[in-house]
């Protein structure tokens, strides 16, 4: 280290070896620097590698559409791809960790793949109508993205995939339309987002608010949820329960008639603790994406919520935060919150009174820039009361890995799969003959010799 030795040469040796470990320790910059023999590895790279900073990424991708004219046809679709183009590295920062919330469609192509070509207009078609329910879209050129097509299972171009919590699913389906990629969404999505809510149910559904989650309860005259409707609930799927009530049933008059919904119109009824009157209402024949978040973002906890988990805690209480692990507070000995301890002379409404000044006193102290707080502490985080046990965890796993054989298992891996188990089988079997026929021969020669010994 240069400021541990005297040799006039450390800080270059220094600065060498560091490069060196750096260089080392990528597997990427070391394979350019064994292919190239050069140490300047990012120029390698960088030459090698799409640069998607020109396209505008997630801006509207239709503007160059409808503000050009005299456009070449086939351009203007690659155009498309490559403005909503992403990287292996973009996936797994940014389309891995949205995908908890809200589907993401990605869209493997290629520059001169003439059925990508045509399917350009079938996906300009397919943003136009998912994208304003939430919905994220993104392409990937499979020609400078290899390690994210074999990653996700691409298994020809062009090749839709979601991405939902974390997994990636391959739409197989050969037509390629809105109708088709719809019903390959619902398929996905978890099962039951929307429980079904009838008279004899309702009582139980809006009761349930002790999982400290707030009841939201859609009306609709259809026999299956608006996609727009599953969206939002696989979105606030872990603090809202929701319930739909399909309005053109006999079971579920009752209903109707209890919140006066329209039998023509969409209706969205948001409870809390107190089940027996909504605290928002909406009623809409078309009730706009927009309009569900901003309600229900308004309305998603409990009016006194339980800090169940570390991301309730975080999303309810501010916490200043010197790292992870500490947090400093603030103890207000003066304030006395037990009713039995009023002061005599006090009403209700002047001990309350006198409450909030004090911790008014003290907020706007702290708010000052020379003032902080005086008590620190470590906290670790709150164990999460609705994780899944472990065995709902294998469960669960068992069920993905079903999934991915059944999504990624075609017609000519069948045959050698099943020739494969049919040989084992077979020899397992040939196996266990053999050893019983040879047990029945071995039982044959003692009953024998037992016979000779008996006659002599």
């Amino acid at each position: 280290h240069p400021d541990k030795s005297k040799n006039p040469d450390a800080e270059t040796r220094f600065v060498e070896i560091k490069q060196s470990y750096e260089l080392l320790s990528d597997s990427e910059r070391r394979r350019a620097y064994d292919q190239y023999g050069i140490t300047n590895e990012d120029a390698v790279l960088d030459r090698n590698r799409p640069d998607y900073s020109n396209y505008g990424r997630f801006q509207d991708p239709f503007e160059h559409f409808y503000g050009a004219h005299n456009f070449n046809f086939h351009d203007q679709d690659i155009s498309l791809y490559h403005r909503l183009s992403i990287t292996t590295k973009y996936y797994e920062t940014n389309i891995l960790p949205k995908s908890r919330q809200t589907p993401q469609i990605l869209m493997f192509y290629a520059d001169w793949c003439f059925s990508c070509m045509k399917a350009a207009n079938s996906f300009k078609k397919l943003i136009d109508t998912l994208e304003p329910y939430g919905i994220m879209f993104a392409t990937v050129n499979a020609g400078h993205e290899e390690q994210l097509v074999r990653k996700v299972g691409a298994h020809s171009l062009p090749c839709v995939t979601m991405v939902l919590d974390g997994h990636n699913y391959v739409y197989k389906d050969s037509v390629f339309n809105i109708q088709h990629v719809v019903d390959f969404m619902r398929q996905k999505l978890p099962y039951k987002l929307l429980m079904p809510v009838t008279d004899n149910t309702l009582d139980n559904f809006l009761s349930g608010w002790s999982d400290n989650r707030v009841r939201v309860l859609i009306l609709e005259p259809r026999t299956q949820p608006r996609l727009r409707y599953l969206i939002i609930a696989f979105h606030y799927r872990e603090r809202i329960a929701f319930g739909f009530t399909q309005l053109d049933s006999k079971d579920t008059m009752n209903i109707q008639a209890k919140f006066k919904a329209r039998p023509d119109l969409d209706t969205l009824l948001i409870f809390n603790e107190f089940p027996h009157q909504p605290i928002a209402t909406v009623t809409m024949s078309d009730i706009p994406t927009t309009t569900l978040n901003n309600i229900i973002s308004l309305n998603k906890y409990l009016i006194l919520p339980r800090l169940s988990s570390q991301g309730m805690l975080e999303s309810i209480v501010i916490l200043w935060r010197r790292d992870t692990k500490h947090i400093r507070y603030e103890w207000i000995n003066e304030i006395v919150l037990d009713k039995d301890n009023f002061m005599e002379n006090d009403t209700h409404d002047q001990f309350f009174n006198k409450t909030k000044q004090k911790l008014d006193t003290v907020i706007q102290r702290l708010l000052r820039s020379t003032e902080a707080l005086s008590y620190e502490t470590v906290v670790k985080d709150l164990l999460d009361e609705h994780a899944e046990n472990p065995i709902m965890r294998i469960f669960n796993r068992i069920i993905l890995a079903l999934e991915y054989v059944s999504d990624n298992l075609g017609q000519e891996h069948i045959l050698p799969a099943l020739s494969v188990v049919g040989t084992i089988v077979f020899i397992l079997t040939i196996g266990y003959l053999m050893s019983y026929l040879l047990h029945l021969e071995e039982k044959n020669i003692l009953h024998n010799k037992s016979k000779l010994i008996e006659n002599s």
